[in-house]
């Protein structure tokens, strides 16, 4: 059989053929309609429509698909089966297991079952019917009687219609069968028989050399169904995605090795995860359901020390040498060898002794029980342990295995902490520290380890230890083992307070314990107690209580340095220079920093230098806790760092680095805590500022359970809705929202507009509401309070404030120009504001030329500042005054906000919506969004124009951003 040959139209050349003709229908060429599974197979398609042709035709044809394990073979021999069952062929296929090596004429019957039950008038000879069931072949059997016998029934049913003979997994196929079908083969080439056997390569130990059984055989058809090509595996890719990059298809490729098989379950994974999921690691990777069935099967055609070694491979980490997997499966090493080729073969294993990739190592693991996996888990980690291995590699062993008591595992899993922690990998760290504690050897420390239990978690950001910390308070003696872990406490009292805890702290304060024992529970509830609004009144006196001036211990005589400078700056009893002297002394000689990780002193003094105007200062406090948070590790300092700096940045008016601090720092923190509320805060005011409203109320929706309960962290998110509201033009809402705001802080015992300025929201809401006397008190409270207190910034806001309350224009231009005069640097966005009021009052006066100065100063920092609402703003009183603003200096690119940005940047390297939520933790509403306001600021349509545009964005801006109408 020749692939040159031509053939002619199906027409049937025996009597019996043309008997049944009528009932033949049309045979579809094989490849008209390609299943996706059959990529890049158009060779052994067409090899195969060829044999079909040939038994169309009146004659014999014989196919051998051999390939490895996840080439197509079953799918080749699909398309047959259809293919013949529509053309209304008898067809009989059947499949094998590695038991029927050993069943003589398995196959055999197999093939003879399918067609008694495809043709149940044809009854097989009795040779064929005293085969045996199972079992080696009986002495009393002759074979070549058998051969005749199968010849003589597949005639028969061959001249009565075209017959179909298809074998799957053929390699698991006896040597009796095998051997009966070649002589079958080789003695009918006149019927019009098709066989078709599919068979895996392998060693000759385990399978049967299906090719070489049927060598000799007239028009014998091999064909080997290779590995993908490149491109290949980027069509399969883009059927499953159809916007799939070309980076996302390469990779997908690399990472399959053109495995059709791996190929097609890497693009469910991306279908279902997208991209990312390519460099997940193995504990995120989970099959598709039939990428398990697979596996399952696979690994149910293993000999016993096969699927041994295949389970603590597994365990191993897909990846091992091979005297570690033999001591490990308790195998002798020296089997190894046929043990391994067999793996391969079934597609499991590549060139070396390692899984061909991670989704296979995730596979073997699912199907492998919890008490075989624990076995594996501490025979793996012992002899990984006896062999010196590194210390991370033993423990993650021990972390799947029961405890037991022994003090080396305990030993090995406190040096893998303390290795990870050293790399700042905290939370692994703390999964060994855990695993220590649960080992509970003979001996062992178990105050300090849930010491460093504590430190390691509250670094780490990981869900509450607190159990733990009071176990270790119960279990020590020490006092300065007993401090350290009230310190810790308290610290994690600051992002989330507990009841219970606080009560612990309040023992410690009364118990018998040495003076500075209890000096140091007092400090740590006392910082426990500032989110306890209801007890405020009780902390401010305990803080008062305290005298910097009598502590000898200099972390302790500076943390109560910091709680009397944040008493003052939260009730204004002390103005801003006072609070100041009192921050700077908290912080001074940097011993404080070291301690951020468990006392809240450090924290607290930062905020004060914020809130009392010295910007300086604060970014020098921002630094140092960076570069603490560093060199601890700690996601946690970091995201309060990135706290503080958004804090800093957006009372300066630097709006872009406001959203990027909070941005990060809301994609660090993890929970519902005080640092993620006052992240929100920041990052919702910021979008408000940069008139992002679509994004802030996103925002505010994604994260409801931030502001919407009665935590006391959700004071400042609730203000910041109510501006958010207010730039809306809900004026009723804002005001609701605002006097809710203020009657919270109110009731906190934080009265001083430094923190919160809602009297000033709440009278920018009543004016617009055209209730000015209301407005004027609420201002005039907010000036009072502000400037008794003296912070630039407090002051500028509640100035500007009073002078949107005033209905008198030439009165409004004087609050606006005193405002100025009094406050010169209240902010660049405070000062931008109070200008736009000093012009907009000038133009409403009749005095034009006069409003233009302060309104092109206005326009050009709100402008540069992003500010895009009050930049609008500038430009429309400006074109009243009679100036003709130019475009913003600030378009195209420049005009996103770093998220934007971001989202903007993942998108032209070829990510999807879906990705892209995944990478940020962002919802899928979220990115869409950022996205659609991206393409109507880029004025683009759609993503390949946007990749377009960054890859040669420019910033362009002009020097002279007015000129006169």
């Amino acid at each position: 059989m020749h692939d040159t040959r031509r053939h002619a139209p199906f027409s049937p050349t025996t009597a019996a053929h043309r008997a049944a003709a009528p009932r033949a229908r049309a045979l579809r060429a094989i490849g008209s309609t390609r299943p996706v599974a059959l990529v890049e197979r158009g060779p052994e398609l067409r090899a195969l429509n060829r044999c079909l042709q040939d038994v169309a035709a009146g004659t014999g044809a014989l196919a051998i698909v051999e390939a490895p394990a996840g080439h197509g073979k079953s799918a080749l021999l699909d398309v047959v089966e259809r293919r013949t069952r529509d053309a209304g062929w008898t067809v009989c296929r059947t499949g094998h297991a590695p038991d029927d090596r050993s069943c003589a004429f398995g196959l055999l019957r197999g093939l003879l079952d399918a067609a008694g039950a495809a043709v149940p008038e044809a009854s097989p000879p009795a040779a064929i019917a005293a085969l045996p069931t199972g079992g080696a072949l009986p002495p009393d059997i002759d074979a070549s009687a058998v051969a005749s016998a199968v010849h003589s029934f597949v005639r028969t049913l061959a001249e009565q219609r075209s017959l179909a003979l298809i074998v799957d997994d053929g390699h698991h196929a006896d040597d009796a069968s095998l051997a009966v079908l070649a002589a079958l083969a080789r003695r009918a080439p006149d019927l019009p028989l098709l066989i078709v056997i599919a068979s895996r390569p392998g060693p000759a130990s385990a399978a049967a050399d299906v090719l070489g059984s049927f060598a000799g055989a007239r028009g014998l058809v091999a064909l080997e169904p290779g590995r993908l090509s490149e491109d290949a595996s980027a069509e399969l890719v883009r059927s499953w995605i159809a916007d799939a990059t070309e980076e996302t298809c390469a990779r997908t490729h690399a990472a399959a090795g053109g495995d059709p098989w791996l190929t097609t379950e890497l693009c469910r994974q991306i279908h279902r995860h997208g991209p990312t999921i390519l460099d997940a690691p193995v504990e995120r990777l989970r099959l598709s359901r039939p990428g398990r069935l697979t596996i399952r099967r696979r690994l149910a055609e293993l000999p016993d020390d096969g699927r041994r070694t295949a389970d603590a491979l597994a365990v191993l980490g897909g990846e091992g040498d091979h005297h570690d997997l033999a001591a490990i499966a308790g195998l002798p090493v020296q089997t190894l060898g046929p043990v391994h080729a067999t793996l391969e073969a079934a597609g499991l294993c590549d060139g070396g002794w390692r899984f061909v990739h991670p989704l296979v190592e995730a596979g073997v693991l699912e199907q492998i029980g919890a008490a075989d996996r624990e076995r594996l888990h501490r025979a793996a980690a012992q002899v990984l342990l006896g062999r010196n291995a590194p210390e991370r590699r033993v423990a993650g062993h021990f972390l799947h295995a029961g405890p037991a008591g022994d003090g080396d595992v305990s030993a090995a899993l406190r040096k893998a902490a303390t290795d990870a922690t050293a790399d700042g990998a905290l939370v692994e760290a703390a999964s060994y520290i855990e695993r220590a504690l649960d080992e509970r050897a003979p001996g062992e420390d178990r105050a300090g380890l849930l010491t460093e239990l504590g430190t390691l978690a509250f670094h780490a950001g990981l869900p509450d230890v607190r159990p733990r910390l009071h176990e270790a308070l119960a279990a020590t003696d020490d006092d300065g083992a007993r401090v350290e872990v009230l310190g810790r406490l308290a610290a994690l009292q600051v992002i989330d307070p507990r009841e219970d805890s606080l009560e612990l702290l309040e023992e410690a304060v009364a118990s018998d314990a040495p003076p500075e024992v209890r000096l140091a529970a007092e400090i740590a509830q006392l910082d426990s107690l500032i989110l306890f609004p209801d007890r405020g009144a009780e902390r401010a006196r305990r803080t008062l209580a305290l005298d910097p001036s009598t502590i000898d211990d200099d972390v302790l005589r500076r943390s109560v340095l910091a709680h009397h400078a944040w008493l003052g700056a939260e009730t204004g009893d002390l103005d801003a220079p006072a609070v100041l002297r009192l921050a700077h002394a908290a912080l001074e000689g940097g011993t404080l920093v070291r301690h951020a990780a468990h006392r809240a002193a450090y924290h607290l003094a930062t905020r004060v230098l914020i809130a009392a105007g010295d910007d300086r200062g604060a970014a020098r406090a921002i630094g140092r806790l960076r570069a603490e948070a560093t060199e601890c590790g700690s996601p946690r300092l970091a995201a309060a760092a990135g706290w503080y700096a958004a804090e800093l940045a957006l009372r300066r008016g630097d709006l872009a680095a406001a959203e990027r601090e909070a941005t990060g720092a809301l994609d660090a923190v993890q929970g519902l805590n005080g640092v993620s509320a006052g992240v929100l805060e920041l990052l919702v005011e910021a979008l408000v500022d940069r008139g992002e409203h679509g994004l802030a109320t996103d925002l505010l929706a994604e994260h409801e359970q931030l502001w919407s309960g009665d935590s006391g962290w959700e004071i400042g998110v609730r203000h910041a809705r109510a501006r958010l509201l207010l730039a809306t033009g809900d004026y009723r809402a804002a005001e609701d929202e605002a006097h809710e705001a203020g009657r919270l802080r109110v009731a906190q015992g934080r009265p001083n507009p430094a923190w919160t300025g809602w009297r000033a929201t709440l009278a920018l809401a009543l004016a617009h509401q055209g209730r000015f006397e209301e407005a004027i008190a609420v201002a005039d409270e907010e000036v009072e309070l502000a400037r008794r207190f003296g912070a630039a910034h407090a002051l500028g806001r509640a100035l500007h404030a009073r002078a949107v309350s005033e209905q008198d224009h030439e009165a409004r231009a004087a609050l606006a120009r005193a405002a100025l005069d009094e406050v010169p640097d209240p902010g660049a966005l405070v000062r931008a504001r109070l200008q736009i009021v000093l012009g907009d009052a000038l133009v409403r006066w009749g005095a034009r030329v006069e409003a233009r100065e302060p309104l092109r100063s206005a326009f050009e920092s709100t402008d540069r500042l992003g500010a895009a609402t009050d930049a609008a703003e500038a430009r429309r009183i400006l074109v009243a005054s009679g100036l003709r603003p130019r475009t913003s200096a600030v378009s195209g690119v420049a005009s996103l906000t770093p998220r934007q940005r971001q989202i903007c940047d993942l998108v032209a390297a070829g990510r999807s919506n879906r990705a892209i939520a995944q990478e940020l933790f962002l919802s899928i509403k979220t990115v869409e969004t950022h996205l659609a306001t991206s393409y109507q600021k880029l004025a683009v349509s759609g993503r390949r124009e946007l990749a377009g545009l960054l890859d040669g964005s420019a910033v362009e801006s002009d020097d002279d951003a007015l000129a006169v109408a």
